[in-house]
């Protein structure tokens, strides 16, 4: 198992796009102009990076939705045997 410590790309892109987020509220709030259109116009790149990078993670849950309707929580779902 992985060491859980390790920062994977998932958590570099999920970090970095929160602060393009943050930098681009405060391009707005200061009537940033051209940068202001420049991030929008780049946020498309940035929402491609992060769900390719959520979905190229080798992380697996210990509990899957077949067995648990909430990961983060022990509800266990109820199977009346139809599926």
């Amino acid at each position: 198992m992985a060491d859980k410590s390790m920062i994977s790309s998932m958590h570099v892109a999920i970090a970095s796009s929160f602060l393009y987020i943050v930098v681009y509220c405060c391009v707005i709030m200061f009537e940033g102009g051209k940068l202001m259109y420049l991030l929008f116009a780049g946020s498309p790149l940035i929402i491609t990076w992060v769900v390719v990078s959520i979905l190229r993670d080798k992380h697996e849950p210990p509990k899957t939705f077949k067995d648990y309707f909430y990961q983060d929580e022990e509800i266990r779902r109820i199977n009346d045997g139809t599926g």
